[in-house]
């Protein structure tokens, strides 16, 4: 398998990451919480805090797979996943040293987060030094 399908695999793979997690926060946290043994109560105001990011996940995950189409998103696209990635992981780092260590689920989110993350950008680093030689 060449270099440039086994990156087309993974951020394909990272793209159904990032859309499967956004449509479980945005459609069913219940369950993606419940997981993580925590109990959502039906107040609006919560439940419209939990599935805002479900969107911003959704979004970034179709932007990963519109990039293959559309050449000239590639950059802004893993440049978002990453961000996106890497600002969930850094900030369940952040809430371990505030508040503890939470479930294993969730420390195990965080690696993901981190690593899938900064794979991210490290394409998009290698996507900028492609096009600007």
């Amino acid at each position: 398998m060449s270099k440039f399908n086994f990156y087309k695999l993974l951020i394909t793979a990272i793209g159904i990451l990032l859309i499967s997690i956004g449509g479980t926060i945005l459609f069913i946290p219940e369950i993606l919480f419940e997981m993580n043994m925590i109990h959502l109560n039906k107040n609006p105001n919560l439940l419209s805090e939990i599935r805002a990011p479900g969107g911003v996940f959704i979004l970034s995950g179709i932007a990963l797979f519109l990039s293959f189409y559309i050449t000239q998103i590639v950059k802004a696209s893993l440049t978002s996943a990453g961000i996106l990635l890497v600002g969930y992981g850094i900030s369940r780092f952040f809430s371990i040293l505030l508040d503890g260590l939470p479930a294993y689920s969730l420390l195990l989110a965080m690696t993901v987060e981190l690593v899938l993350g900064v794979f991210c950008l490290y394409l998009t680093k290698k996507e900028i030094m492609r096009s600007s030689s």
